[in-house]
């Protein structure tokens, strides 16, 4: 009876925490979407009008996170409030996996705080952004419980290493992922059961497999789609190019920032998961349960490091982990409490009340951004300069004012004015960053991009003078100069000026239209100016 009050008692708790969460993060739902969700918004749109991946538009993103978008888009709408909707739901989902996998592992009340504290580490303001990585937890603890739970059958391995192979596709750092679930398998195999190491192979063999299979089907579906060729150069060769940028010490400058930052979005929860770590190499903890946590977490950091470039949406890979270690900390709590004494209705008070008071305090420490800010305070907040709130009203005026098949072309990196317009670009590349860094397709790719804008004479040109939508920190200076002397000629030699958006300061931008526009001075650093095409000139000579 006392088990199966805690049990659901314990349910209780994880549904109100994801009630609560959700929420809490309603009025943050219509925030302007960044870069990566413009990207995948726009590539989810062209995917979703029948247009074939990775020709329309380049991306060095695997498809999982394409089809995702344009379902979530598909069920809630094509907002940043329906996209934002979609990530609640996969948090949601996420969190339940969470306590399912830690009360699997360490008890209910483990359980409880593990979700609790993957919960709050989603609330940090630097990961309400819908990127890859929630996907990818969902996927990896998803084939988790499936490993777990049907460890002992082929057919289980199978299709855990399926869903593992799943997280692939959404992402390349997965890989860490199968190898862990590769290489618990094996341990499994000959240090719990045991059984021959022929046998294991084997079965370790059917996990692999199964892990293979998703990308398979994806090289299959884009081969059959006749964009193979770009698929292929953008993910692996122009992607193993993009990971070599970064020397080590820079990488440990930025590790150091960013962690810094994303953990002093949630303090007590770090503090906890330290504890839990702790607590868990140093007890006697399980021996299976130990090499799982620890292998999981191992996997998690390394996920994290490819190509040493530590974006603060990357940690997300982290948070699975970090939970399960502070379900650990609450476990020891628990039995110290039962080792003296206190059971039954008595510990079940006391635990409910530690987990209520852990979450209170937590929510307390970011009170102004959860509570007092509205989503576009929210948005310059978190991304301070970047022209995302900007975006939505320049998106908004060409829309007002231009035809249904106008042509709209953004000279920058901001591939969220496309999913706003709703129009398909009539160029492939919609980063700049490509074209400028240090690699041998640098000159040909501007090249191309410059052909492909000239040709294209769209109706608009929406060039955007913006540090970061141009440089990512890692652009040749010389390989710049043909592209940025092009740019500073070509849209006034054909266009006129239509609109511009001074970006006065982080909280505040001037938008000024039409013939205003021409003689407006502007005052900030950074601007968006929107070009018109001249009346009469109908192509390039």
């Amino acid at each position: 009876m006392t088990k199966q009050y805690v049990r659901v008692l314990s349910w209780c708790v994880v549904l109100a925490v994801v009630i609560t969460v959700s929420i809490i993060k309603l009025h943050l739902l219509d925030i302007p979407l960044e870069r990566d969700e413009g990207e995948y918004a726009y590539i989810a749109q062209l995917l979703m009008q029948g247009e074939p991946l990775y020709a329309s538009a380049y991306s060095m993103k695997l498809p999982a996170i394409y089809f995702v978008y344009a379902a979530v888009m598909a069920l809630f709408g094509q907002t940043p409030y329906g996209i934002h909707m979609g990530l609640l739901v996969i948090t949601a989902v996420t969190i339940v996996l969470v306590f399912l996998l830690a009360r699997r592992m360490f008890g209910s009340y483990a359980g409880v705080m593990a979700a609790i504290a993957f919960a709050l580490l989603t609330l940090g303001k630097y990961t309400l952004a819908f990127n890859i990585e929630p996907l990818v937890m969902l996927l990896v603890l998803s084939g988790s419980l499936i490993m777990l739970s049907l460890i002992g059958r082929g057919g289980g391995l199978l299709l855990s290493g399926f869903v593992f192979g799943l997280a692939f596709v959404a992402k390349q750092h997965a890989v860490f992922f199968i190898l862990f679930g590769a290489f618990y398998v094996l341990w499994n195999d000959i240090r719990i059961r045991p059984i021959p190491a022929a046998r294991a192979l084997k079965r370790v063999s059917l996990f692999l497999v199964g892990s293979t299979v998703p990308f398979l089907l994806v090289c299959l579906y884009i081969y059959a789609c006749g964009s193979f060729g770009d698929f292929w150069f953008w993910i692996f060769k122009y992607a193993s190019k993009y990971c070599s940028f970064i020397t080590f010490s820079d990488g440990v400058e930025s590790f150091m920032y960013v962690s810094g930052k994303i953990i002093g979005s949630s303090p007590l929860v770090w503090a906890l998961s330290g504890i839990g770590l702790f607590a868990g190499v140093w007890s006697a903890l399980e021996r299976d349960k130990a090499v799982f946590i620890c292998g999981l977490f191992v996997a998690s950091f390394l996920a994290i490091t490819p190509g040493l470039y530590f974006r603060h949406h990357y940690f997300i890979f982290l948070f699975p982990a970090l939970a399960l270690f502070a379900g650990i900390a609450i476990r020891y709590v628990s039995q110290y409490l039962s080792q003296r004494g206190i059971t039954g209705v008595k510990l079940n008070m006391i635990m409910t009340g530690i987990f209520i008071l852990f979450f209170s305090i937590s929510i307390f420490q970011q009170k102004n951004f959860l509570f007092r800010m509205d989503p576009i305070e929210a948005c310059r907040d978190i991304y301070n300069m970047g022209p995302f709130t900007e975006s939505v009203e320049l998106a908004r005026y060409i829309e007002n004012n231009s035809g249904k098949n106008s042509r709209v072309i953004v000279l920058g990196s901001e591939p969220q004015i496309y999913f706003y317009l709703r129009k398909i670009a009539p160029v492939k590349y919609i980063y700049m960053y490509p074209l400028l860094e240090e690699t041998p397709y640098a000159l040909a790719m501007q090249a191309s991009f410059i052909k492909e804008v000239e040709s294209a004479a769209s109706e608009y040109l929406i060039c955007v003078n913006v540090g970061t939508s141009w440089f990512n920190g890692y652009v040749n200076p010389d390989k710049a100069k043909p592209l940025f002397d092009w740019v500073n000629t070509y849209p006034r030699k054909f266009y006129e000026v239509a609109g511009a958006v001074d970006m006065v300061s982080r909280d505040r931008s001037v938008y000024v239209w039409g013939p205003e526009a021409k003689d407006y001075r502007l005052k900030g650093e950074q601007y968006i100016i929107i070009f018109k095409r001249k009346a009469g000139i109908e192509t390039v000579v």
